[in-house]
């Protein structure tokens, strides 16, 4: 996204591209809700509601991350660089791009590119603090759980939990294709904005569509990964990343752009204090070291499948055989993965139906 980013601002400022090449291609707003109404069902299908039971405490430790974070932004960021721009920031650094969306969508209908240009920034920039961060955390606890593998002081908690019966019936496997899945990822679509029509979207239609996700999939009406499954997730992604950076820096200025720059890096760091202190004090309490606290907090700067690569990179940098990287894994993916679908995919989206309502 930051090379994207880079490439479009050349592009655009040396006239090089016209600033509607998105409509030009034929992704237009109309397309990418369309986007939006599948995947959202889709994040809400990779949350096991049994193994966020089992690992509930790293979702708390999660949870007091993302409260250092706001409390971090909205005291000492908004002294620095004002209230709006805390407000419109935070969301996007407690998440991704569906957080980045709504702020962006509020800041631009009150007439204030410039603060969408913000979110933007901090959308692109935070996994630049993110991933060298994490990686160094994760790597020293994986030496110290190697540390107590070796011996002998071990505990054999994985965190994982098999996936049960399904209470609606499936289809047979004759049935299962790519359009049944798909048009079943469209019918929870449909059903999360009949709601969201219905409430007069009370409660933001992101948060609904996220929710009827993780509903039909527990009750078996949903697969599990269903874009990928389906194979157009990798079409969906393109359209979304496409009009996130692409729509944003077309209508930012260098001007604009430059002056947003010292105040997204600015917000990016203390959020990142508070996240860091507060998951850090909330682990020491759940019986978590400070490296792994921090280190699962720290996925909503990037989510998946950042989680999950930083987890088996750090395994490997560790461990010294098959053995070794076995368990290492099953003591750090888990809470990761978890950590990423905590922060990023469900926690971020409320956070940004909740500041959305103060611009």
């Amino acid at each position: 996204m930051f090379t994207l980013s880079v490439l479009c601002a050349i592009l655009f400022w040396g006239n090089f591209v016209p600033s509607n090449i998105l409509e030009l291609a034929g992704i237009e707003t109309t397309l990418v809700y369309v986007v939006y109404y599948l995947q959202l069902p889709h994040m809400g299908t990779l949350m096991s509601v049994k193994q966020m039971l089992v690992q509930w405490k790293t979702i708390v430790v999660c949870l007091a991350g993302l409260v250092g974070m706001c409390a971090g932004t909205m005291t000492l960021g908004a002294l620095i660089f004002g209230k709006e721009a805390a407000i419109v920031a935070t969301p996007p650094l407690s998440g991704g791009i569906v957080a980045y969306m709504i702020m962006s969508e509020g800041a631009t209908a009150m007439g204030r590119p410039d603060l969408a240009t913000l979110a933007l920034a901090v959308l692109v920039l935070q996994s630049f603090v993110g991933y060298p961060l994490t990686s160094f955390l994760l790597k020293r606890e994986a030496r110290h759980l190697l540390g107590d593998y070796k011996s002998g002081n071990t505990v054999v908690d994985t965190g994982s939990c098999e996936e049960g019966k399904t209470l609606l019936p499936q289809l047979p496997s004759k049935y299962v294709t790519n359009n049944t899945t798909l048009f079943k990822v469209a019918v929870a679509g449909l059903i999360g904005m009949l709601i969201t029509s219905w409430t007069n979207e009370f409660v933001s239609r992101y948060v609904i569509l996220l929710i009827v996700g993780v509903i039909l999939a527990e009750i078996g009406f949903l697969d599990r990964s269903p874009l990928i499954k389906s194979q157009v997730f990798g079409f969906t992604s393109i359209v979304i990343v496409g009009f996130v950076v692409v729509s944003g820096i077309a209508v930012a200025t260098p001007d604009v752009v430059a002056s947003m720059l010292l105040p997204s890096i600015g917000i990016i760091i203390i959020g990142c204090i508070g996240l860091c202190l507060f998951s850090a004090l909330a682990g020491r309490l759940l019986g978590f070291r400070w490296e792994l606290a921090m280190s699962v907090s720290l996925t909503a700067l990037y989510g998946y499948p950042g989680n999950y690569i930083l987890s088996q990179e750090s395994v490997k940098a560790v461990a010294e055989d098959e053995e070794q990287a076995k368990y290492l894994s099953s003591r750090i993916e888990p809470q990761m993965i978890i950590g990423g679908f905590t922060t990023v995919t469900i926690a971020s989206v409320f956070v940004a139906s909740i500041f959305i309502k103060f611009i």
